[in-house]
Parts: structure tokens; C-alpha cells; sequence
């Protein structure tokens, strides 16, 4: 084979990866997230119950919303995945209003500010909280962020999640409405 079909192959070979890269990034947000699997190996135990604080400052604890379904997000702003998957938490919260809270816990160093310059008014459903210690990661055990946890209405967890989904489709929906159907 001569060196001008090899240099036309590999160009050919190369249009054609960068062709399906520019077609893969145009899809949708929701194909880059895919559907990871959720973990339920400690379904059954109690939640972690770390310190996080509202927008008043004012302390709050993952118990405090016990007697509620609880879907715990760490995340970030600075967290790709993390932006990614927040639109589907606010339409999941949105889809089950006073049965479902919604927690995105925000470990960000740059506090409100950091968190402010992202969430603007894009999620009226969701109340972003800020972590005030390390006990949900380090309770949960969470390597990176995202990192999410159903938690049922007698705060013991579900299932969790250490990757961004969409949340208010197929399997994680469908799991989030079973747990809030059960003890009604």
C-alpha cells in the first residue's frame, strides 16, 4: 500500500471519529448521563444525619425531614455532572410536591456566592443548603461528586447513587414514587 493511502486512510479514519464526536456532543444532556446503576447494598440502614445550613444560615439535619421521602445531592457547582443532573432533581421535586424533599447539599469553598453564580432562578423547586461538614461525605463514603441517597419516610436509605442520572425518568423515577407509595 502506498504512503498516500495509508495518510488517506488515516485522514478518512479521523474525519470520521471527529464526525461521531460532533454528533455525540450535540446530543442532549440526557444521553451524556446515561443510566448508571443504583447501589443498594445498604439499603436498610440508617442515613446519615450530617449538618447542613439554609440560605438563613440556620442549621438543618438530614432527621429533620424524616416522616418525608428524602433524595440527598451532594454536589458542586464547580461539578459538570452535578450541573447536569439539577434540572432533572427540580422536575422530580416538581412531580412530587409535599412527598418528596429534594436536598441538594453543596460542598462548594466558595459558599453562596459560588452556588448563587450558577443557580440563579433556574430551580424553583429545589432549596440549595451548604454543607457545613464533612459528615455526609464521610458517612456515606462518597469518593467525588455527585453523590445521592433516597432515604424513606423512616429515614433509613434506599438506594444510593455516586454519578449524575436523570432522576426523573425511567428507573430512578420509578423507584423514588415505589418508596413514596410504601407506608403511606
Amino acid at each position: 500500500m502506498s504512503g498516500a493511502a495509508v495518510n488517506r486512510r488515516v485522514l478518512l479514519g479521523l474525519a470520521a471519529a471527529f464526525a461521531e464526536t460532533a454528533i455525540s456532543s450535540a446530543q442532549p444532556a440526557r444521553s451524556v448521563l446515561g443510566a448508571p446503576p443504583l447501589i443498594y447494598a445498604l439499603a436498610g440502614r440508617m442515613a446519615v444525619d450530617g449538618l447542613f445550613a439554609d440560605r438563613k444560615g440556620r442549621e438543618r439535619r438530614t432527621a429533620d425531614f424524616k416522616g418525608r421521602v428524602v433524595l440527598v445531592n451532594l454536589w458542586s457547582s464547580r461539578c459538570g455532572p452535578c450541573r447536569m443532573e439539577m434540572p432533572s432533581l427540580d422536575r422530580l421535586a416538581a412531580a412530587f410536591p409535599g412527598e418528596l424533599a429534594v436536598l441538594p447539599v453543596s460542598f462548594d469553598g466558595g459558599g453562596w456566592g459560588a452556588i448563587d453564580a450558577f443557580w440563579g432562578q433556574q430551580f424553583p423547586h429545589l432549596t440549595p443548603y451548604l454543607a457545613k461538614d464533612t459528615a455526609l461525605t464521610a458517612g456515606y463514603g462518597a469518593l467525588g461528586l455527585p453523590f445521592s441517597v433516597l432515604i424513606n419516610r423512616q429515614g433509613r436509605e434506599v438506594a444510593r447513587l455516586p454519578r449524575a442520572a436523570e432522576w426523573d425518568q425511567g428507573a430512578y423515577r420509578a423507584l423514588v414514587a415505589k418508596t413514596i407509595a410504601a407506608h403511606r
